[in-house]
């Protein structure tokens, strides 16, 4: 049978299990009438087994390969204590990281002083909302460095995130990694930053999910998924970068990703031009699903937002490489196709031995291999 653990692998959300567990069930059944012939059925089905798994990783690691920007959290100014008080907000936030993460392809510059190179970072202290600014911190490749905290937000807001300032003194390429992480046309058509700070409530009602990748009822709460999904994007550039902006024009958003999915129109922003206007609809990636722009201003108790096709599409036209959502068809036929090709290599290495079972006057007997069966109280920031 096909092992359950790569029946539970993303690969088989989409490949037909009964087919594959047929097909090994057909090598292991077929006609055996003698001992050799027993022996390379049970040869064929180890073969078919250890391809499917090589094919299995091969799948993954072919759309895990690309996106490889990561986010490192910093509780260093939770001076408030907010994340050690509420451990599944850390469950919460990691997991709004690894939504992002899954689909940005860059690749960042490492940020690392000495040398006579020197850099300065200042951001938003997550828990009092002051400047914080500290010397020389060392940032790894393709990593951005996010300081979270909590502290009583005015006007309703749930959530306040933002990309973090910098000045360096040193060598040319030293400065180019520290302003733009090695982006071409960064800041005024890319975006490569260190990393920010994003402030939570610390007075909302939250709810923290357990697990983030199911969604049940919650009514009264706000989900503390949802905002820290939001907030990352800002912190990423949505609505903050100089990219962004170049791409407003009177109260609307211009990229041409976005416009895309708008029939070719402009985007209405919200008065701060930092979000989608209010009630922007979008779809889901890969389905179409109607959902809420995850990055419009608001969020209504009770609900969980994620990252919509449009917000994509707003990361994409600032910079960021957003990889495409896999498509089940693709990863079902080169799989598939794998496996034969695996299964036509088995068989002419096998006629190309010889057959100590045949009658070797006549040649080789035939043996059947297989069978022919087969972020605002509404409002949020």
């Amino acid at each position: 049978m096909v092992p359950e653990e790569l029946c539970r692998a993303p690969l088989f959300n989409s490949l037909n299990k009964t087919f594959l567990t047929s097909l090994l069930a057909d090598v292991s059944l077929a006609s055996t009438s003698d001992r050799a012939a027993l022996d390379e059925m049970t040869n064929m089905r180890r073969y078919l087994l250890s391809s499917l798994m090589a094919a299995g990783s091969f799948m993954i690691s072919l759309h895990t390969a690309r996106a490889q920007v990561s986010i490192r959290f910093d509780y260093t100014y939770d001076s408030g204590g907010f994340f050690t008080a509420n451990s599944l907000a850390k469950t919460d936030l990691e997991a709004a990281a690894r939504t992002l993460q899954s689909r940005l392809a860059d690749g960042l510059s490492a940020i690392t002083p000495g040398d006579g190179n020197s850099w300065l970072v200042a951001f938003p202290n997550p828990s009092t909302g002051g400047q914080q600014s500290i010397n020389n911190p060392s940032v790894a490749a393709n990593t951005v460095l996010v300081y979270v905290g909590a502290r009583n937000l005015e006007n309703n807001a749930l959530g306040l995130g933002l990309f973090g300032d910098s000045a360096s003194s040193g060598t040319p390429s030293w400065m180019n990694a520290v302003g733009t992480r090695g982006q071409i046309g960064a800041p005024a058509i890319d975006f490569g930053p260190w990393g920010g700070s994003i402030s939570f409530s610390s007075t909302a009602s939250w709810y923290f999910d357990p697990d983030p990748s199911t969604t049940e009822s919650f009514g009264g709460r706000y989900d503390f998924y949802s905002v820290a999904v939001h907030e990352l994007g800002h912190v990423l550039g949505f609505g903050t970068a100089p990219s962004w902006n170049n791409l407003v024009v009177g109260g609307q958003f211009t990229g041409p990703a976005a416009t895309a999915l708008n029939g070719g129109n402009a985007l209405p922003l919200d008065p701060s031009g930092a979000h989608w206007a209010q009630n922007t609809l979008s779809t889901l990636p890969g389905t179409s699903t109607p959902q809420e722009a995850a990055m419009d201003p608001t969020l209504t108790a009770g609900a969980r937002k994620d990252l919509t096709d449009l917000d994509w599409a707003g990361l994409s036209d600032i910079g960021w490489t957003v990889t495409p959502i896999p498509e089940p068809q693709a990863y079902t036929t080169l799989t598939l196709g794998l496996l034969a090709f695996a299964l036509f290599r088995h068989v002419v290495a096998r006629a190309s031995r010889p057959c100590e079972s045949c009658n070797r006057l006549t040649g080789e007997t035939p043996v059947p291999l297989l069978s022919e069966n087969q972020i605002r109280h509404n409002p949020a920031s």
